[in-house]
């Protein structure tokens, strides 16, 4: 079963099920089992906002929040920071948990992918971000104004970092 621990060292068990489903849809109006349906928009949808996420996992996490004696408010200011990617990792997993077995491989397999890709996108915005510190604040200035008077920003060859 998927898990994560919060940002108060809590840990929490997600799991994808009928009752789930239907908590989900009552609070959210989202129906989890839609979620790879048309090129899996509501699963991006969800990952995607912040707020739709805390509200989706509070709502897959009710039982346990209600027995932990604390309020769904806490539980979502838990997700903050470093909780954040942990408990996305356990929502996907959950997913792979709840499809059916022909279909498990192929979402690990994207799932990797999708980490590989992340983690080559982080690395290019840190390499991006280092370019633009060395660059002194006069030449920031005139790559900015350089691209307001063309309408259009310069290649990236020419401005790196830009």
């Amino acid at each position: 079963m998927a898990s994560f621990k919060d940002g108060k060292n809590r840990e929490w068990t997600v799991l994808i099920n009928v009752p789930v489903i239907k908590r989900v849809l009552t609070k959210t109006g989202k129906n989890l089992g839609d979620l790879l349906k048309n090129e899996c928009a509501l699963l991006m949808e969800i990952t995607a906002s912040p707020v739709l996420f805390a509200d989706v996992l509070a709502s897959m996490c009710g039982p346990q929040i209600a027995a932990s004696g604390i309020t769904e408010e806490d539980f979502q200011e838990s997700l903050a920071g470093d909780a954040g990617e942990p408990a996305v990792q356990a929502f996907w997993d959950a997913l792979v948990d709840f499809s059916p077995p022909r279909t498990r491989e192929t979402l690990r397999s994207l799932g990797v992918k999708s980490e590989q890709v992340r983690q080559l996108a982080m690395t290019r915005a840190g390499e991006s971000l280092a370019k633009f510190m060395e660059m002194t604040p006069e030449k920031i200035l005139n790559t900015i104004s350089s691209n307001i008077a063309t309408g259009s920003p310069e290649s990236s060859a020419s401005n790196p970092g830009i």
